[in-house]
C-alpha cells in the first residue's frame, strides 16, 4: 500500500507538472516520452490539457469506445473533426452521431455543411440503432437541415429524395417532391427524381413528377397504368391551358374504362364530370353489341342540349337579321341628311379652326378634327393592344 500510495503521489505530481508547464513542452516529444513508458492514462490527460480532441477521438474510436468518442466530439467546434470521424461513428453509433450533429448545428447553425457529411450518411447502418429507435437517422438529420436550417443545397435535397425513394411508403417522397420541386422554382432536380422513381418502382411518385413538370398526358398514362382513375382525372383537369388537350385526356380515360375495365357506366359518368366530353365522343369506344339501355339517358340529354343550342343559334340569327334591317334603315335615312359648318366653328377638342383639316360633323352640330377624335377615342375606349392595332389600320388606310 505504501508503494501504491507513493506511485499515486508521483503520478499526481507529474500531472501537475504537465499542467503547469503546458506552454513550455513540445507536444510531439512529450507524447512520445509518455507513450514510450506505456502511460495511456497520462497521454489522455495530456491530450485533454492540450484540447487535442482529434487524438482523443481517434483513441476512443480505435477501442470502439463510442460513447466516450461522442463525449469528446461534443466538446469541439472544429468542423473538420466532425467530417473526419463521422463516417465510422455513423456506422457504429448512428443515433448518438446524429444527435451530436443536430446539437452542434443548434449551437452554431453554420458550423457543419450537410453536403460534407453525406459521405458519413452513406455509411449509416440501421441495425446499429439502439432498441426502440427505428427512425432512419440519415433521414432525420437531413430533415433537420432542410426544415430547421433552411438548407437548399441541391445535392442534399437529392440525397434525401434517394432515401425517401427506398422507403416502402411513397407518401414521404411525394410530399417532398411537391414541396421542393414544384412550379415555384424548387431546387430539387425532378429529372433526377424521375430516374430514382423509375429505378425504385415508385409509380405514384412518377405520376406526381409528370404533374409538377406540366406533362399531363404522361401523367394520365402513368396513372391509368397504376390503375388510379381518380388521379388520372385530376391530371386531365389540370391541363387548363388547352381545352383540346383536356378533351383528349378525358377521352383516353373513358377509353381505358371501356376497353380495359369493360365499365360502360363509368365511362358515361365521365360525361357528367367533364365539361369537354360528350356522348358522341365516346360512342366509338363502345363494343358493337353494347345495350343502349346503359347510355340511353345520356343520348337523350345530348340531343336535348343540341336542340337548345340550335334554338339559341336561331334566336341569335333572328336578332342579327333585325339589327341589320335597322342599320340599313338608319343608313338610308342618313344618306339624305346634311349639315353646315360655320367659318368660325372650332374643333371640340383642340379648339382649332374646324375646317383646317378633315373633320366629323355630328347631328348635334358639334365638329371634331378626325385626328383629334381618333386620339381621344383610342385613349379612353381601347386597350393598349387595340389602340396599337387601330393605329396600324389607320396608317394602312391613309397610306
Amino acid at each position: 500500500e505504501a508503494v501504491g500510495g507513493g506511485y499515486g503521489h508521483l503520478l499526481d505530481e507529474f500531472k501537475h507538472f504537465l499542467q503547469d508547464n503546458i506552454g513550455n513542452l513540445d507536444k510531439e516529444t512529450t507524447y512520445q516520452l509518455i507513450m514510450n513508458h506505456g502511460r495511456m492514462d497520462v497521454m489522455l490527460y495530456y491530450a485533454e490539457l492540450n484540447s487535442d480532441y482529434d487524438r482523443l477521438i481517434t483513441h476512443h474510436v480505435q477501442r470502439r469506445e463510442w460513447t466516450k468518442a461522442l463525449d469528446v466530439l461534443a466538446k469541439t467546434s472544429d468542423a473538420e473533426l466532425f467530417y473526419r470521424h463521422s463516417p465510422i461513428m455513423m456506422q457504429h453509433t448512428p443515433l448518438g452521431t446524429t444527435n451530436a450533429w443536430i446539437n452542434a448545428s443548434k449551437a452554431n447553425p453554420t458550423l457543419l455543411d450537410p453536403r460534407k457529411l453525406i459521405h458519413a450518411l452513406v455509411r449509416y447502418d440501421s441495425s446499429n440503432n439502439p432498441p426502440g429507435h427505428q427512425a432512419n437517422q440519415a433521414v432525420r438529420y437531413l430533415q433537420h437541415c432542410i426544415k430547421n436550417l433552411g438548407c437548399k443545397d441541391p445535392v442534399v435535397l437529392q440525397y434525401l429524395a434517394s432515401l425517401y425513394a427506398k422507403q416502402p411508403d411513397e407518401q414521404n417522397l411525394i410530399g417532398f417532391l411537391e414541396e421542393h420541386g414544384g412550379a415555384g422554382g424548387g431546387a430539387l432536380d425532378l429529372d433526377y427524381c424521375m430516374r430514382l422513381c423509375t429505378a425504385e418502382g415508385k409509380r405514384e411518385a412518377r405520376v406526381r413528377i409528370f404533374t409538377l413538370t406540366g406533362r399531363y398526358e404522361q401523367a394520365v398514362d402513368a396513372a391509368l397504368e397504376l390503375g388510379d382513375v381518380e388521379l388520372a382525372k385530376a391530371n386531365a383537369d389540370a391541363a387548363l391551358d388547352s381545352e383540346e388537350l383536356r378533351k383528349r385526356l378525358w377521352l383516353k380515360i373513358a377509353k381505358h374504362a371501356i376497353a380495359e375495365e369493360g365499365d360502360v357506366r363509368q365511362a358515361i359518368a365521365f360525361i357528367e364530370e367533364s365539361d369537354v366530353v360528350k356522348i358522341e365522343d365516346i360512342l366509338p369506344f363502345f363494343p358493337d353489341f353494347t345495350l343502349i339501355d346503359d347510355f340511353k339517358d345520356s343520348i337523350c340529354k345530348s340531343l336535348e342540349d343540341y336542340h337548345r343550342h340550335i334554338e339559341d343559334l336561331t334566336r341569335g340569327m333572328e336578332e342579327a337579321t333585325k339589327s341589320s334591317e335597322l342599320i340599313r334603315r338608319d343608313m338610308a335615312e342618313l344618306r339624305g341628311r346634311f349639315g353646315f359648318v360655320r367659318a368660325g366653328q372650332r374643333c371640340g377638342f383642340c379648339r382649332g379652326p374646324a375646317m383646317a383639316t378633315s373633320l366629323y360633323l355630328f347631328p348635334c352640330n358639334h365638329t371634331f378634327h378626325a385626328t383629334c377624335l381618333f386620339q381621344w377615342t383610342t385613349q379612353h375606349y381601347l386597350s393598349d393592344v387595340d389602340a396599337q392595332r387601330a393605329r396600324q389600320l389607320l396608317a394602312q388606310v391613309e397610306g
